[in-house]
């Protein structure tokens, strides 16, 4: 498959390594190689180095992950936020090529953009709010809507349904804070956003 720039993603333990080999490939096929360091291989410490690897790679019209030197730990958040954004996965063993399954849309586009914009806003947040109506006002949506979209209905899935937002209840006050899922959604959709306006 042509490529036209390269990206590594590394563990800080394996760092040096990266950028040998990146050094190297870069002088071999005179491609742009660049290498950002993992502090932790969770999902979403995964997609903010994902999201700032995005913010540097825009003018490439499609991506694609190779997942053939990384880790399970690794491997599994690689593959949590390239569902979450529709991009193409692949593995490399004993030398075959094999892509991973993929949804034909990708699951950020499945869901509605009021509810994106609740998780997006909520992430630019911290996270948590302690209020519905600090949400709400943030917002600029009633706390009646905001409520309907967290919880949803009978026939519609809200966020907690989705599992990307948690609630828990203080006295007469609900505390909203997202899941790790919903952190991931959030930055998928901000990664997203980059990716159509390189």
């Amino acid at each position: 498959m042509p490529i036209h720039g390269l990206a590594v993603i590394s563990r800080e333990e394996n760092l040096l390594l990266a950028k040998a080999q990146a050094d190297l490939v870069s002088s071999l096929l005179g491609l742009k190689v660049i290498v950002k360091t993992l502090k932790k291989a969770d999902a979403v410490s995964f997609a903010k180095s994902l999201s700032e690897l995005i913010s540097e790679l825009r003018e490439f019209d499609e991506l694609v992950m190779n997942l053939g030197a990384a880790d399970k730990e690794l491997s599994v958040s690689a593959v949590v936020v390239a569902t979450v954004l529709g991009i193409k996965t692949f593995n490399v063993k004993d030398g075959n090529v094999s892509f991973l399954p993929t949804m034909g849309v990708p699951l950020l586009s499945i869901i509605s953009d009021e509810k994106v914009f609740i998780v997006e806003t909520l992430y630019d947040l911290g996270g948590k709010v302690s209020k519905l109506e600090i949400l709400a006002n943030k917002m600029g949506i009633s706390r009646a809507l905001l409520s309907y979209h967290i919880n949803g209905s009978a026939r519609t899935p809200g966020l907690v349904q989705l599992g990307l937002v948690g609630i828990k209840r203080k006295g007469r006050s609900s505390i909203v804070e997202l899941t790790d899922v919903g952190r991931i959604f959030a930055l998928a959709s901000k990664i997203k956003k980059l990716m159509k306006n390189p």
